[in-house]
């Protein structure tokens, strides 16, 4: 047992004396390579360098791990690997056309990519607050699933809804002339119940709201008051009759009594307007003045 033990220290002061030294590794993430390689150089370790990216040490250069790790032993001329950041990890695009806003500014900050304010534009398909495209302004070649560092500004582009339309002028258009233009921007055109007009021919438009020039958006209403033309009666039949009568037959029709020549208490003989002749069926515009021969 004395020879046993007598061996046992000798073997131990052997390696003491004669052993691989060891050493601690430190702690050097967050630092350089140039403070690895000094670290390794004091120990005799051998430096093997790799490169990788990382959002733990996202500075370019920076030590992100080493193996061994920091606390453990390493013994002269062994390997020592150093991991070493290449920046951050790249972010993939993500498609974010079809999305609302908020919807979009929020699948792009899951990602740290910054999104600019919009563009906002008009479209005829896209309901407002919806993105219509986006791109990366740095490199607008770039498209969804493509790679990016954190940080890259994003451009999108909104909708606004469809532009809004210019009312035409539909005044001495007929209503279904009025019904293709207003169609063709797609206007919706409400007809009025028509107006008597001494100026505008019948069927034509008299009037239109809102007015010519105006912006309305898709689908507003406009609306038209057609001309019935001159609001016209017919000369009522005077024959047989005395002033009385005759007064009394106009007024039914819708005109009256104008100048009367001759024997009031006589019999009808002829009716003019403006001295041109009128006969039994005429039609004369409503309120006109008769003028009246009696005999």
């Amino acid at each position: 047992l004395v020879l046993l033990g007598a061996l046992g220290a000798l073997g131990y002061l052997a390696w003491t004396l004669f052993g691989t030294p060891r050493h601690e590794v430190p702690d050097l993430v967050g630092r350089d390579e140039a403070a690895a390689r000094a670290e390794a150089e004091r120990f005799d370790w051998v430096v093997d360098v790799q490169r990788e990216r990382s959002d733990e040490e996202p500075d370019v250069g920076q030590i992100i791990r080493t193996s061994p790790a920091a606390g453990d032993d390493l013994a002269e001329g062994e390997p020592f690997l150093v991991i070493i950041s290449e920046g951050p990890e790249l972010r993939v695009l993500p498609e974010v056309t079809g999305l609302t806003l908020a919807e979009a500014e929020t699948a792009l900050a899951e990602r740290q990519l910054a999104a600019l304010p919009p563009r906002e534009i008009n479209d005829e398909e896209v309901p407002p607050g919806v993105v219509v495209s986006w791109s990366v302004p740095s490199d607008q070649a770039l498209a969804a699933g493509a790679e990016v560092l954190p940080g890259t500004e994003i451009r999108l582009v909104l909708s606004i809804g469809p532009a809004p339309r210019a009312v035409p002028d539909l005044v001495g258009l007929t209503v279904a002339d009025a019904r293709n233009a207003t169609g063709d921007l797609q206007l919706e055109l409400v007809v009025e119940p028509g107006e008597f007009s001494d100026e505008v021919p019948k069927g034509q438009l008299i009037s239109q709201r809102p007015r010519p020039g105006r912006e309305v958006e898709r689908g507003a209403a406009i609306t038209v008051v057609p001309s019935k033309g001159v609001d016209a009666v017919p000369v009522p039949s005077l024959e047989g009759t005395n002033l009385r009568q005759a007064r009394r037959r106009l007024e039914e029709a819708g005109l009256r009594v104008g100048a009367v020549l001759g024997q009031t208490t006589g019999d009808f003989v002829s009716a003019s307007v403006n001295g041109e002749r009128v006969e039994s069926g005429d039609q004369i515009r409503r309120g006109t003045p008769i003028d009246l021969i009696f005999l």
